[in-house]
């Protein structure tokens, strides 16, 4: 008989330790202001389960003349959760190490090495909470912004509908653009910008030559107080993820004090970049068709739910929502968003988890699209104590059945008052009835639509 032969390749990727650094919590950094005592680490170990006790993590903090200090605890899981007391640091950067050593032998079975900083201030430094809240120079901002025109009409839009910040990826930051990074600070909007210096050819592969211009691009544009974001990449699908993740780590370590993100549309590409950018932002467009709806009614909560789940929670997550129709991009049949639609979206993404929106409304803005944005725009203002806060601990449900895929809740606690997110991204109109833990009985009053519904026995409808 005949003989068949087949090969196949295959890439083993084993790590007998894996750190995760969970304080402090973002970009390994302690910002001016913030108070650092301890350093937290889950510490996985890839031992088996009846042998852990013969294992230990050996932790160091190194200065650049001196190990600062050393820490040694044994390992029990497959995951721990390692907390280590600092001494007061100076500002600077500090190396940490980690060893899993096994005991008695003493033999080195992985190890681990990360940076952490304690930064000085900066005017115009952007950080975030463990709530995922952004503070831009210590107060806390919500950006609701837009995709930007070319300047200055971009700037003129945001302007005329009362947004505070904008992402423009067709500007750079040369000496003939800064004037408008000067007129968008005394507006009182930021900016997501490309940080990239004219001529940049890094997405291609970075060479030290590369690395150097990007390098001192961003130590040179840094300071300004209007910039919120380094924006490293649009949906870049071919692109090798190791060559973006060199990308943000060397604007990470010239510049902590701003995240690095990159838009990316399709799940599988949100996930494939995660690891190189300190600020997930995906664009998570429904397409609304001409006499129709939306083709894909749930899509701001799957992708914004998938960017949360990528960073495993440990990144923050703002959102690219649609505000255009989809004709300069070759959907005939297409059309702009009405109000409803734009709302929709909003309150999906917040719900699914996403803390700034921002809104694609190239290459002209429909009138009614206007409208709505401008809206949207006093509203979040109005409400944005509830849309940064978490949430709540207390249930949120309906009544006496299971959350349908079709139906998002989120419930919100702002001091005494109580907040309840429900969105519907199905066409077939419902009245539901809900429940709500620890609800005094009263009433509810419905944002935006001048009207109140009645709580009783933690009940409404």
């Amino acid at each position: 008989g005949d003989v068949y032969k087949r090969q196949v390749s295959l890439m083993v990727d084993y790590q007998p330790l894996q750190v995760d650094v969970l304080r402090p919590h973002y970009q390994n950094a302690a910002f001016a202001g913030q108070k650092l005592d301890e350093v937290a680490l889950e510490v996985h170990a890839a031992v088996e389960p009846a042998k852990t006790g013969e294992y230990a993590f050996e932790f160091l903090l190194k200065s650049i003349s001196e190990t600062i200090l050393r820490h040694e605890q044994p390992i029990d899981a497959q995951a721990t959760v390692v907390t280590i007391p600092l001494p007061s640091l100076k500002e600077g950067s500090y190396r940490m190490e980690g060893r899993l050593v096994q005991r008695p032998s003493g033999e080195v079975i992985g190890q681990w090495q990360d940076v952490l900083r304690k930064l000085p201030p900066l005017r115009g430094e952007v950080r975030f909470d463990e709530d995922w809240v952004c503070w831009k120079d210590n107060e806390r901002f919500l950006p609701f912004g837009m995709f930007s025109r070319a300047w200055p009409t971009g700037i003129d839009d945001a302007i005329a509908l009362g947004f505070n910040a904008i992402e423009c990826p067709g500007i750079r930051l040369t000496e003939e653009n800064m004037p408008y990074l000067d007129r968008l600070h005394q507006a009182g909007i930021k900016l997501v910008v490309f940080p990239y210096p004219p001529g940049f050819e890094g997405l291609r592969g970075m060479t030290p030559k590369l690395a150097q211009d990007l390098r001192l691009q961003v130590r040179k544009r840094m300071n300004h107080p209007a910039i919120l974001g380094w924006y490293i990449g649009n949906e870049p699908r071919g692109v090798d993820p190791k060559t973006m993740m060199r990308i943000h780590d060397i604007i990470t370590e010239a510049d902590p004090y701003h995240p690095t993100l990159i838009i990316n549309h399709w799940p599988r590409y949100v996930r494939k970049y995660i690891d190189a950018q300190a600020l997930v932002m995906p664009d998570p467009y429904p397409y609304f068709a001409q006499g129709a709806g939306w083709e894909r009614p749930r899509y701001p909560t799957e992708v914004v739910q998938t960017a949360v789940r990528a960073s495993r929670g440990r990144k923050p997550v703002w959102v690219v929502l649609q505000a255009h129709d989809m004709t300069h991009f070759g959907r005939s049949m297409s059309r702009g968003p009405h109000f409803g639609d734009l709302r929709n979206q909003l309150y999906q993404a917040s719900i699914a988890g996403a803390k700034g929106f921002f809104w694609y409304c190239r290459p002209s803005i429909e009138p009614h699209v206007e409208i709505g944005l401008a809206y949207l725009a006093k509203e979040v203002d109005a409400m944005r104590d509830a849309f940064l806060a978490p949430e709540s601990l207390y249930a949120f449900a309906p009544a006496g059945g299971d959350l349908p895929d079709d139906l998002h809740l989120s419930r919100r606690e702002v001091g005494k008052h109580v907040f309840f997110f429900a969105v519907s991204s199905s066409y077939r109109p419902r009245e539901l009835r809900f429940r709500a833990a620890a609800l005094a009985d009263g009433p509810l009053f419905v944002v935006g639509e001048a009207r109140q519904v009645e709580a009783r026995g933690g009940e409404f409808t």
